[in-house]
């Protein structure tokens, strides 16, 4: 067989209001394989295909993905992105917190801070949908960490001196 280069395409696929990403990958390989990834679907076919076959290949996988998604809502719910809006309220441990989201246009960068059980996020004007779920979710997963690294720390330091008796590192 012929030393042929890997390539790859990238496509759409549309289930009601869901775009997924669908990535088809040429390699050296004898069967067609779907599968679906942590952000996006993974076709992978021969390279040696007509364009005909592979528009099949294409068409399978597609009506694949969409019968999985209509099979498990939970698996469908994992592709919808997140949408972070102003008031939204998160509760964790016992604690709720309010979300105020801005977008400056001066702004290259984001930035979050925690002001009492307020969490305001600024982000930059003009960013897609996936990049603000993105910078987002960083953001507040970042700020509730530090809010709640105390109580852990406290925590971790209680069952090792009660069970363990470990050394333990000062960054824990």
């Amino acid at each position: 067989m012929p030393n042929l280069k890997i390539a790859s395409e990238f496509s759409i696929i549309h289930y009601n209001e869901l775009k997924l990403r669908l990535e088809t990958i040429y390699e050296h390989r004898k069967s067609v394989r779907i599968s679906l990834g942590k952000h996006h679907a993974i076709l992978r076919q021969p390279i040696l295909l007509t364009s005909a076959q592979k528009e099949k290949n294409l068409e399978w996988a597609r009506n694949w993905v969409i019968k999985k998604f209509e099979q498990d809502p939970v698996l469908r719910q994992r592709y919808t992105p997140k949408d972070y809006q102003t008031g939204q309220k998160i509760q964790l441990r016992e604690r709720e917190f309010v979300l105020e989201i801005n977008e400056a246009a001066d702004r290259k960068s984001a930035l979050g801070k925690l002001e009492g059980p307020v969490i305001k996020i600024e982000l930059p004007a003009g960013i897609n949908a996936r990049q603000r779920q993105q910078v987002c979710s960083t953001i507040i997963s970042r700020i509730l960490s530090n809010v709640f690294l105390p109580e852990l720390t406290k925590r971790v330091h209680e069952i090792n001196d009660r069970f363990l008796k470990k050394k333990l590192n000062k960054s824990v």
